[in-house]
Formats: C-alpha cells, sequence, structure tokens
C-alpha cells in the first residue's frame, strides 16, 4: 500500500499536508470496506467500532494511508480470530486503533519496526511481501499530522496500534 516513492518523497521534503474537514468515521468505513474482501480471504473478521462520528481538519489522504497501511499489515500478519478498527475521541485528541489477534511483536522488536527497511523475518523465511517501509512511513506521515503513534504488542496475543490525532491541525503560517 506504503511505497518507496511516498519514502523518498517524504526524506525530499515534498509531501505537504492539506487540511481540510474530514469525517474520520467515514474514512474508516471506507477502509475497511476497501480491504474486507482481503480478510475475508484470510478468514479473518474484520470489524469496525465507534460510537459517534469524529470531525477532524487534517489531512484525509494522508490519514487514509497511515490507517489502510495499519489494517493491511494487521491483515498481512494475523493467521486467525480478528482485526478490530477503532475510533475515539476526547478532548482535542483523536484515536484510531486498529488492534489484531496476530503473531505479535517481540519487545525488543518494538521500535526497531518504525525503522526503514527493517523486517523482522529473515528474507529466506518471509512469508509476506514488503521491503520494511510501511511502518516506518506511517509513523513520519503521523508526525507530519502532529500526532503520534502508539503499540503495545504481547507475542502470540497479538498488536495494538494507537494513532493519536488533532482535532484541529495547526495551519502552517
Amino acid at each position: 500500500m506504503l511505497t518507496v516513492l511516498e519514502y523518498a518523497r517524504l526524506q525530499s521534503g515534498r509531501v505537504r499536508v492539506a487540511p481540510t474537514p474530514v469525517d474520520l468515521a467515514a474514512l474508516l468505513v471506507d477502509v475497511v470496506d476497501e480491504l474486507r474482501p482481503e480478510a475475508e480471504l484470510r478468514r479473518l473478521e474484520l470489524r469496525l467500532e465507534f460510537s459517534a462520528p469524529v470531525e477532524v481538519v487534517s489531512d484525509s489522504r494522508l490519514i487514509r494511508l497511515v490507517v489502510g497501511n495499519l489494517v493491511a499489515n494487521a491483515i498481512k500478519y494475523t493467521d486467525a480470530g480478528s482485526v478490530t478498527v477503532g475510533l475515539t475521541k476526547d478532548g482535542a485528541t483523536s484515536m484510531i486503533s486498529v488492534a489484531d489477534t496476530g503473531r505479535g511483536i517481540a519487545p525488543e522488536s518494538q521500535e526497531r519496526i518504525f525503522e526503514p527497511f527493517v523486517q523482522l523475518e529473515p528474507m529466506d523465511k518471509k512469508h509476506t511481501p514488503g521491503v520494511g517501509l510501511g511502518l516506518a512511513i506511517v509513523r513520519e506521515l503521523v508526525e507530519q499530522l502532529e500526532g503520534q503513534i502508539l503499540l503495545e504488542s504481547k507475542l502470540g496475543v497479538g498488536s495494538t496500534f494507537r494513532v493519536l490525532l488533532p482535532v484541529v491541525l495547526a495551519q502552517p503560517g
């Protein structure tokens, strides 16, 4: 979903944030609907949980790239069970969560997975395609959006990525 080209754009400073009103709930519905066939092929339940719409002023294209990559990764690294996408708002912060019942990530690897070209599986044992840029790009995009990404994970239990974004992105100036 995220490419070397996107990474190069980020590194060169050519990714520009274009803040506009964004309905996060509608955006998440679209991402989940788009990835549902992939989850169904893997016999995974893909759920979306939110209690009310959340409106923000941010960049919908960049948020879509972040969430799409996190959900696609969750599906890719979950062999059985479910992937749950959640949305909440607390004051001036919105939180998008992507939780899976997948393999989990060892504590010593949790910070490294956000580094460029880091893959946890050796290439000769690799079951999933990729070059190890997805989460590095996700972290940089979240930072461009003035947010933060958090990870909780336990081996054999699963992982939860939380993206905290401001409800109103500061206007460039």
